[in-house]
């Protein structure tokens, strides 16, 4: 639901050898000459580029359904130097669209896989209060009409059921708050990436940090060849 660039490469990828090593690397069949470095190349089935958590957690997708997969970070695994860090990052069904809705329980249900296969606690489901001025709530209508739809646990609150709740925040005379008991909570930002890449890795998925990759081009063949700043 949240963070950093990621590019995707659902074709053939190859990089060059440089420094990676074996078990992870399938080396390709069919060399094509190149102009700038004899190295011999490897290939995947997919290459993805930049470790964040959207990107870990591409690999690890794509790595547990048995594909060849190659992570590309510019700088170290839970870095923190894009968005994929921190003690944690919102989720929430807060959308009006179904498709968003749905997805985003799927998202939550693949991040529990994630969870019990790392061992370790990724989420914290704490609920959330959405506050707004009582004449912005039409605004909102499109979101609750989901949340009745998809049966997503909520209540519109007053000023004075929020104070009663929750007196640490002082409400406006003309504010209200929205209540979302289930579905919503805190990402730990850092951790989940870092446990995204140790589940690529345990799937097969060979992750790389330090390496800045500076050109993404397709081959004759229908493939891609990333290169990256250090000569691979």
């Amino acid at each position: 639901f949240f963070f950093g660039p990621m590019f995707l490469m659902p074709h053939a990828c190859r990089v060059a050898a440089g420094t990676l090593k074996p078990p992870f690397l399938r080396h390709h069949r069919h060399h094509h000459p190149r102009a700038a470095s004899s190295a011999p190349t490897h290939q995947y089935d997919c290459i993805v580029v930049g470790g964040g958590v959207m990107g870990a957690s591409a690999a690890w997708a794509l790595a547990r359904r048995s594909q060849s997969v190659a992570l590309l970070e510019q700088y170290t695994c839970g870095h923190a130097h894009g968005s994929s860090h921190g003690d944690g990052r919102i989720y929430r069904t807060l959308y009006g669209e179904a498709d968003y809705v749905a997805l985003m329980r799927r998202a939550l249900m693949l991040w529990r896989e994630a969870e019990q296969e790392a061992g370790e606690t990724l989420l914290h489901e704490c609920g959330a209060l959405t506050t707004c001025r009582h004449d912005q709530l039409d605004r909102l209508q499109p979101v609750l009409d989901q949340w009745t739809t998809n049966a997503v646990n909520f209540e519109v609150l007053t000023r004075a059921e929020c104070q009663r709740q929750f007196p640490q925040f002082n409400l406006k005379p003309d504010e209200i708050g929205i209540l979302q008991r289930h579905e919503c909570g805190v990402v730990f930002a850092t951790p989940a990436t870092v446990a995204l890449w140790r589940l690529a890795e345990s799937n097969g998925a060979a992750c790389r940090g330090n390496v800045r990759v500076v050109h993404i081009n397709p081959t004759v063949d229908g493939g891609v060849e990333v290169s990256a700043e250090n000569g691979e």
